[in-house]
């Protein structure tokens, strides 16, 4: 069995003066957010893998989540192509996944986060909050077998949701 969860980034500030979208950074709310929601994950279950998108605010809030998981910082994968990425070329990513792992917490944007947890589920989420959390499982040892609606939905978490 494979499980996966979908992590939206926590919030962040808009974009300041000579910014790019890549670079902004998380905002106080967002901080807040990832507590909250780090320190629930990490009573329910322990992860493999942590991958995340090389943003700047998916990186920040990989790093809170690896603090608070117990995860070494220095095994976080970070993907620049997870950014800006479409619901094909994630789930591709995600199917070339090393099966070694069980556990893959992934950390990336909307809408594309949402559009693969809806995807991969079945459930129409519509909107995934920032810093919210999509757990799904999946009856397969191959991470390449995972495909639409095979995921059953084992949780839907978002900040105020706690």
């Amino acid at each position: 069995m494979k499980q996966l969860s979908l992590v939206r980034h926590a919030h962040s500030l808009s974009t300041q003066n000579g910014q790019t979208d890549y670079e902004r950074i998380l905002s106080p709310i967002g901080l807040e957010e990832i507590e909250t929601m780090s320190t629930w994950l990490g009573s329910q279950k322990t992860i493999d893998c942590l991958i995340a998108s090389a943003a700047v605010r998916t990186t920040q809030t990989a790093d809170f989540f690896a603090k608070i998981l117990n995860y070494p910082k220095e095994n976080i994968i970070f993907e620049r192509k997870i950014y800006q990425a479409t619901l094909e070329s994630l789930l591709s990513f995600i199917q070339q996944i090393d099966k070694k792992y069980d556990s893959v917490l992934l950390i990336g944007h909307n809408p594309t986060i949402t559009h693969l947890a809806e995807y991969l589920t079945g459930f129409g989420l519509r909107d995934m909050p920032t810093c919210s959390i999509v757990t799904m499982n999946f009856e397969t040892n191959e991470w390449a077998d995972i495909d639409k609606n095979q995921g059953n939905l084992i949780t839907f978490k978002h900040p105020q949701s706690t």
